[in-house]
């Protein structure tokens, strides 16, 4: 399963990266700082799952990657996560409505970033298999 994490920190990406990479659970990562350079990851690398990304960020924070990801149709159906200090409850539900799958606050523990991406991945494959 590719994941991209999208965060301006580094410390945050490699901590996540060396969490789904310890996990031995078949994660692939990739990285980008932020909105804008995670599109030219997507156009890069065919197959992106999941992505998960923070919200504050330079260039494009989180919010403006998933309305440009939500609007295109090879693009839509890549599931998104947000990790992120942000705890508006606005913020949620207008991600919600857009079709961010879950909020994990920062930092993450590693087994709540891992339990959270096995359900991701769970809900991934039952989707798959719908549209299959």
């Amino acid at each position: 399963m590719k994941v991209l994490i999208v965060d301006d920190s580094e410390t945050i990406r490699t901590q996540v990266a060396k969490t789904l990479n310890e996990a031995k659970m078949g994660y692939e990562s990739y990285q980008a700082e932020n909105g804008m350079e995670a599109l030219e990851v997507l156009e890069k690398v065919q197959g992106i799952d999941i992505i998960v990304s923070d919200i504050n960020m330079p260039e494009m924070d989180g919010m403006a990657l998933v309305k440009v990801l939500k609007g295109r149709q090879d693009l839509k159906n890549v599931e998104i996560v947000f990790l992120t200090t942000e705890c508006c409850l606005l913020m949620k539900l207008e991600a919600k409505e857009l079709g961010v799958r879950a909020w994990l606050p920062k930092p993450a523990k590693p087994d709540s970033l891992l339990i959270m991406m096995e359900k991701m991945r769970s809900k991934f494959c039952i989707k798959k298999e719908v549209t299959a």
